[in-house]
């Protein structure tokens, strides 16, 4: 039995009903193939749709609070000490994390591939270690941290740190109220 004889519509008798059946029969083809290897679309970057994925690394929770710590605003705004130091990111989000007299304020910067995230934080490692000395500078496999004195009234370290994961560029600072 041929293609023909399964499709009613093509092994019409009327001329007409089987040059609608080819019609409905080639969209049907279409609408399949589509859904099978249709991908998914791209967002638009305009502001009004496009939403920057470091909101889901955004800190948040009731087990912050339970421990003394209370999460602060999150924010679009950069903070201007990394404005010169960090470039070439998609987007990023500022959060901020409170502790008796400390903030420890956090910015994720997301890149568009893996590839540009590591090539961002090899060029600040590379800054950051013809700054500092041995003893300020802590290396580590996916980040690197700097160590800036005590700096708060309760004895908390100053530092800055920085964590490469994934797509994404982690910036943790500590200062003082």
């Amino acid at each position: 039995m041929g293609v023909r004889q399964k499709l009613p519509l093509i092994r019409s008798k009327r001329r007409i009903v089987r040059w609608f059946g080819y019609v409905v029969y080639i969209f049907v083809a279409l609408i399949v193939l589509g859904i099978v290897f249709g991908g998914e679309e791209k967002p638009h970057r305009s502001a009004e749709l496009f939403t920057c994925p470091a909101d889901k690394y955004l800190l948040q929770g009731s087990d912050f609070k339970e421990t003394g710590w209370t999460i602060g605003q999150a924010s679009d705004e950069i903070p201007s000490g990394i404005k010169d130091i960090v470039g070439n990111y998609e987007c990023y989000k500022k959060g901020a994390l409170k502790k008796d007299m400390d903030i420890f304020h956090y910015v994720i910067f997301i890149y568009n591939n893996k590839t540009a995230a590591e090539s961002e934080y090899g060029r600040i490692k590379e800054s950051y270690t013809s700054k500092y000395s041995i003893e300020e500078l802590w290396l580590g496999d996916g980040g690197f941290k700097v160590k800036r004195g005590t700096m708060s009234i309760l004895g908390h370290e100053g530092y800055v740190l920085w964590v490469l994961d994934k797509n994404s560029l982690i910036y943790v600072t500590c200062l003082v109220i």
